[in-house]
């Protein structure tokens, strides 16, 4: 399958550059085709590129500068689409404009009104055509913060086969893929165990438990230590996870950092969900109203029928 990727970044210049700056030997021949879209102008040029960006980042409150707490804002999504040989031909001289054409129908169609430019390249060894992506962290009408499917690498993975098959290419299934070792879902398939199921897997359903019924860290981590995850690390953005896993004779503990999974288990995300669970907690055991406090508020309710009388129609508007 085409692999796809999405990631954060607090340097929107550094985003921008590294695709369009070409690479030792490259000269003149990295960049086989760009397109901007949520009204984004291609000036030619990345200083102009990034100055567009900076508007609205900056009309946010969004500058490049570190914060109270020592991180720096986010600025933009760097985003992945790699073809397979199978998906689009290395040799198509029309393969940038194809890529191109699927990726843009992605774009629009997962957020709406915020700025990115889209740029394809062919793989040095390979040949395999692929495309970045830079998009703006906020919209710009609203200049709110995307969130939520716009972020969402589930999302995009599925718009992406979608839009492959609208364009009748069928999405490859990845063993034809030459870049298929370096996906994350090749993490999972690593340590396909006989029962058809990773570690990785059994890993990742573990967290997603636990985080689906915690309303707190501290809860979350009791939740995790219940069914035998523990939290070697922490820092601000994520977690990291271990767990034990058996190998043959041996038992080895396995750790992988929060970003590593498909869910996406970013402290801020999980802090969305614990306030969820919470109110949602808050919810189920609110007590229901005594039947002597619903007769009495329906007492205090005007009767409607004595106000509007025997003729309705005298309140209809002539």
């Amino acid at each position: 399958m085409m692999h796809t990727y999405i990631h954060s970044t607090t340097d929107i210049r550094r985003a921008i550059q590294y695709p369009m700056t070409d690479k030792r030997g490259q000269k003149g021949l990295r960049i086989e085709g760009i397109r901007c879209g949520g009204g984004l102008v291609d000036t030619g040029d990345k200083r102009g590129i990034v100055e567009q960006f900076n508007i609205p980042l900056d009309a946010a409150g969004r500058h490049r500068m570190k914060g109270v707490d020592g991180t720096y804002p986010i600025q933009g999504y760097k985003t992945t689409f790699s073809f397979s040989r199978k998906e689009i031909d290395p040799n198509d001289p029309e393969g940038a404009d194809k890529a191109l054409d699927i990726i843009q129908q992605v774009m629009d169609n997962r957020a709406k009104d915020r700025l990115y430019i889209l740029i394809a390249q062919k793989d040095g060894k390979g040949g395999l055509w692929h495309v970045h992506g830079v998009e703006c962290a906020v919209h710009s009408s609203t200049l709110k913060a995307l969130s939520g499917r716009e972020t969402s690498y589930d999302i995009m993975r599925k718009q992406t086969e979608h839009y492959l098959e609208k364009a009748g290419i069928e999405p490859d299934a990845g063993e034809n893929h030459d870049k298929r070792k370096r996906t994350k879902g090749a993490m999972h398939r690593k340590g396909l165990e006989r029962q058809g199921k990773s570690w990785m897997q059994d890993l990742e359903t573990r967290i997603k438990g636990a985080a689906d019924q915690a309303t707190t860290k501290e809860e979350f981590r009791s939740l995790l230590e219940a069914s035998g995850v523990t939290v070697p690390r922490e820092s601000k953005t994520g977690w990291t996870y271990a767990m034990e896993v058996n190998e043959g004779k041996k038992t080895v503990t396995k750790k992988v950092r929060y970003d590593r999974f498909q869910e996406d288990f970013s402290q801020k995300t999980l802090n969305k969900q614990f306030a969820e669970n919470f109110r949602s907690h808050q919810e189920a055991n609110r007590p229901e109203k005594s039947t002597e406090e619903v007769q009495s508020a329906e007492r205090r309710l005007p009767d409607i029928s004595s106000i509007m009388g025997d003729n309705e129609d005298e309140f209809q508007l002539v």
